[in-house]
């Protein structure tokens, strides 16, 4: 017994550093507490605990309502284990059980004791419920436990609302996502009538199905998430700049919570306008996931929302790279649940990138195009049917939202896509010189033309002007080539582009030579740093300079480059008419506002007479 005490005393669990001997050394140390006991003790020694997890509520009441994780009885706790979230997919369903992330257990106060309590919002995702598992992936991959699925109450529940302009003034069009494909209905009232006398305008229905994506893991069973009824409903005669409530679904699905909206603005030259641009937008998950995320995103969404309660009267242009979906269904529905406090309340566009469109089948590939499989096998068929833009009818690839554009207070914005052909003989092309020629500058003075990639960008692999650098195998070669005497024809003020995860801005430049002033020629702005976080370095860059190296890692930015950085944020776009006395030019303002403090890093004003 002397020598038992002796062992007893020692500090083994702490010298065991190997998690398997850390194993052994746990149950050595409870032996031997065994054989200590005072006789006739052994029979009261209670047994080792059983591992539990709970998950409550069982039954959520709406999209975002949080469930509590509990656990409890871990007898050997380590700091990477973690807690899996799964989705779980109803009978019948085309997919399969999948953990589409986890937490870890390290984030609960207290975990060394092998209880502890986490919290995590879910996003209605319809008939598919949620599983959760406490799992040591260090030692093996069978659960400790299991927690009961967490449903949520009304599957049909609306979510996911996002507004957009409609195809004539004094109308939007919203669009929400419900298990029922049965017609459902926006009701809207002005916001001192709401909810007398509104009025219902039924929904339009369409879905997309799993034989639609085109390759991995898109069509693949545990990437795969059934996309419930897509619905959308346009509000028609609404006056600029007045108040309305609207709530949608039905009596069967449920109605939405009532949103409230301050309706466009006229178009005119007079009218005060304010736009927020960005690309590259993501989302931010509340678990982690081996999905890449963009962190930045939420923050970039929370300064979106902080501005519509300074000014409400203003609309969103995401221009490509949306949700970064590629192909995982469920990023979708996450998506909508973080940007919907915005895009309800304001009309949200968007352009088509990459991450939407490109696979190896696509009908536009030419050599230099630097087209791959970004989509994950969508090919565009989410953004095509989730989205409701006023587009022309004839669009390539069966596709929808490619190339439109809209009027909004002073500003003509035209969309287009670098995803699609866009040379001087192809379908866009034309259109996209057609509706620039339209343009009546005496209603909408400032013209904004946006798409994906950029035309101008000093990041490593775009062209930046200088002549040991060109590469014919870029595409913004061609971009420059096809799109800029366009561009300079029709004096469009701003090319907006994302695709790389930076802002730059140029000066009013044609073929990288700056204009006497930068409202003589259009001013591009790379923007697509609003959630994004890969990144490349600035070019011209220096890795050593001279023998002592005291310039290495310096860049040498362009001339034709104005600013340039790597934080993330989003651009406003703002439009101040003349003064009647003729003192004050007409004049747009561009803004980036960054993700710190909502401060603005850099802008320009451009003059027009």
């Amino acid at each position: 017994r002397g020598a038992l005490r002796g062992l007893a005393r020692l500090p083994l669990a702490g010298m065991m550093r190997d998690r398997s001997l850390h194993s052994l050394a746990v149950a050595a140390a409870a032996l031997v507490s065994l054989l200590l006991a005072p006789a006739g003790a052994m029979n009261a020694v209670a047994p080792f605990a059983t591992p539990t997890l709970s998950a409550a509520p069982a039954v959520l009441a709406a999209s975002g309502d949080t469930v509590t994780l509990t656990w409890s009885g871990v007898s050997e706790p380590f700091g990477d284990d973690i807690i899996t979230v799964s989705t779980v997919p109803a009978a019948g369903s085309q997919s399969v059980q999948a953990m589409i992330g986890w937490l870890n257990v390290s984030w609960a106060d207290g975990w060394e004791s092998g209880a502890g309590r986490l919290s995590l919002p879910l996003v209605n995702m319809r008939r598919t419920s949620y599983s959760f598992a406490y799992v040591q992936p260090s030692a093996s991959s069978t659960p400790l436990a299991s927690s009961a699925a967490v449903k949520f109450q009304n599957v049909s529940e609306p979510t996911g609302l996002h507004l957009a302009l409609g195809a004539s003034a004094g109308e939007m069009t919203v669009s929400w996502i419900s298990d029922s494909s049965a017609v459902q209905a926006v009701r809207f009232a002005a916001a001192a009538d709401w909810p007398k006398g509104a009025t219902v305008a039924p929904s339009a229905v369409q879905s997309y199905a799993m034989s639609d994506m085109c390759g991995p893991p898109a069509n693949t069973s545990d990437a795969w998430l059934d996309p419930g009824a897509l619905h959308t409903a346009t509000m028609t005669g609404l006056k600029a700049g007045g108040e309305y409530t609207y709530s949608v679904g039905s009596a069967a699905a449920g109605w939405s919570a009532p949103v409230t909206l301050v309706a466009p603005p006229d178009v005119g030259a007079d009218v005060p306008t304010s736009m927020l641009i960005f690309g590259d937008l993501g989302v931010d998950l509340p678990f982690t996931t081996t999905v890449e995320q963009q962190a930045p995103s939420r923050q970039t969404v929370n300064w979106l929302a902080e501005e519509l309660r300074a000014n409400p009267q203003q609309m969103v242009m995401l221009t490509g790279d949306v949700s970064y979906a590629r192909g995982w269904g469920f990023i979708w529905d996450w998506f909508f649940n973080q940007v919907e406090p915005v895009a309800s309340k304001v009309a949200w566009h968007v352009g088509i990138g990459n991450h939407e469109f490109d696979w190896p089948t696509q009908s536009f590939k030419p050599s230099w195009g630097n087209f791959g499989t970004d989509s994950g096998g969508e090919c565009g068929v989410p953004y095509f049917r989730r989205f409701t833009m006023a587009t022309p009818s004839a669009q390539a690839d069966g596709g929808a939202n490619l190339w439109y554009s809209f009027d909004f207070g002073a500003i003509h914005t035209t969309v287009f896509s670098t995803e699609h052909d866009f040379t001087p003989d192809s379908a866009q092309y034309k259109w996209l010189a057609a509706d620039l020629a339209a343009v009546d500058r005496t209603r909408t003075p400032w013209v904004i033309v946006t798409g994906h990639r950029p035309a101008y960008s000093s990041s490593a692999g775009h062209y930046v002007g200088n002549g040991a650098l060109y590469d014919k195998g870029l595409q913004d070669s061609y971009m420059r080539l096809y799109l800029e005497p366009l561009l300079v024809r029709h004096n469009v003020t701003l090319a907006m582009w994302g695709h790389v995860h930076k802002y730059e801005r140029t000066c009013g430049v044609v073929n990288f030579t700056c204009a006497d002033t930068d409202s003589e020629a259009p001013v591009h702005i790379v923007m697509g740093n609003a959630g994004n976080v890969f990144q490349t370095p600035w070019e011209p860059y220096n890795p050593k300079s001279g023998p002592t190296l005291q310039n290495a890692g310096h860049t040498q930015q362009p001339d034709w480059s104005m600013f340039r950085t790597a934080n993330f944020g989003y651009t406003r776009v703002r439009t101040t008419p003349a003064s009647a006395d003729g003192t004050t030019r007409a004049s747009l303002t561009l803004e980036l506002v960054g993700d710190q403090r909502e401060q603005v890093h850099d802008s320009v004003t451009l003059y027009r007479d």
